[in-house]
């Protein structure tokens, strides 16, 4: 898959119930799977690491039935993404949502919602809810360190602020990694969620608009199969070039 988290969303709902393995070469505008999975933004030892073969069962969330990758969640950012102007998408990129929720934030409100998770007699309510298969967010930021994508959990973070100064300093607390000290933060791991909600509030799925609440989110353990390195480490890559090279030119590759 030549694309971002978007692409490679549609190719694993293409592929319905029994998926193939899965290549990811990264490219658009936003690659939290492939940062997640230590896939190279270099597309050769991208193409490298799919010609190597080895494998990773992670595990695949879903909205109601709409299978996603990421996260799943509701308040600013999930404004941002409905408000967001595909033009400054285009143009300014991750940005582009940047400028969305600024705008959001000071034309908008979120809703109040509700989230119950009844295997573990869990109700809460709040504002803006997260729901992560990965530990990254937004890009580079980390939601939880912890977070893993192949443990059939799905990890909670729900705000209970709503005015504007407190999301702004729920956005700050993300990018400098100080959200988890946060007392009007509540943190939960569960395998299905129920998102409810007096009035119809607005969702975001891996970046792209949601159907609104009700919704149910669930997780399906090690379903997808990834192509992924074997390490992480600089030296592997520079050795999947080398495997990738000695593949182009050895004799007979093009015939």
């Amino acid at each position: 898959v030549f694309g971002g988290d978007g692409t490679v969303r549609e190719v694993v709902k293409g592929m319905g119930d029994d998926p193939l393995p899965v290549g990811i070469i990264p490219f658009g505008t936003v690659n939290v799977l492939a940062l997640d999975l230590g896939i190279s933004f270099n597309p050769v030892i991208a193409t490298a690491t799919i010609l190597e073969g080895h494998k990773k069962k992670i595990d695949v969330g879903y909205l109601n039935d709409e299978p996603f990758l990421l996260m799943v969640s509701t308040g600013l950012d999930a404004l941002a993404v409905h408000n967001v102007d595909l033009s400054t998408k285009r143009y300014f990129g991750q940005i582009a949502y940047v400028i969305s929720a600024i705008w959001s934030a000071l034309t908008d409100r979120a809703g109040k919602i509700k989230i119950t998770m009844e295997d573990q007699n869990i109700q809460d309510r709040g504002y803006l809810v997260i729901i992560s298969n990965s530990r990254f967010y937004g890009g580079r930021y980390k939601i939880a360190e912890e977070i893993r994508i192949d443990d059939g959990l799905l990890n909670v973070i729900l705000f209970k602020k709503s005015s504007i100064t407190d999301t702004f300093r729920l956005l700050l607390g993300v990018v400098t990694n100080r959200h988890r000290y946060m007392r009007d933060i509540a943190f939960y791991k569960g395998r299905e969620i129920q998102v409810t909600s007096r009035t119809k509030v607005k969702v975001q799925m891996d970046g792209d608009k949601a159907p609104p609440t009700p919704i149910r989110v669930w997780v399906k353990k090690h379903h997808l199969p990834v192509i992924v390195p074997r390490n992480q480490q600089s030296q592997e890559g520079l050795e999947a070039v080398k495997t990738l090279l000695a593949h182009v030119f050895s004799p007979g590759a093009w015939t």
